[in-house]
């Protein structure tokens, strides 16, 4: 009986699949936050105290697949989804802009200047570039 389960294992096709690839899908949202506090010298005036700016990031990823249930193929598309938002430090941060009011500067939280997006094996599959506007006016 053994003989014949080697024969028959012997006889059986093999069918090597590679190159696959998935394919992704993104979209970023930029929030940013401006904190202005009165001119302390002219009337009416208002100063930018604080700049803020935090990162949201939506991926797709959609992979091909194939399973193999006797003498049947069936093809499938494995499909997952990845939110992630990535906020810095003192993010929006009142008493930080206050600070730098008082001693007359402009607070601003470290920027997210690009948001790598990262695929299957680590692979860098694209690159969202943020803004970071220095005021209102630059949105």
């Amino acid at each position: 009986m053994n003989q014949s389960i080697m024969l028959a294992m012997a006889s059986c096709k093999t069918s090597v699949v590679s190159d696959i690839k998935g394919s992704y899908t993104w979209a970023a949202a930029e929030t940013c936050v401006f904190v202005y506090f009165q001119s302390p010298t002219i009337s009416g005036a208002w100063n930018l105290k604080g700049q803020y700016s935090k990162a949201s990031v939506a991926v797709g990823v959609s992979v091909p697949t194939l399973k193999v249930k006797g003498k049947k193929a069936i093809a499938k598309v494995l499909q997952k989804s990845y939110n992630k938002t990535v906020t810095p430090q003192n993010y929006n941060s009142t008493q930080k802009a206050f600070e730098a009011y008082k001693n007359g500067g402009t607070y601003k939280a470290i920027g997210i200047s690009k948001v790598n997006i990262t695929g299957v094996e680590g692979k860098k599959v694209g690159t969202i570039k943020l803004s970071n506007p220095p005021s209102p006016s630059g949105i």
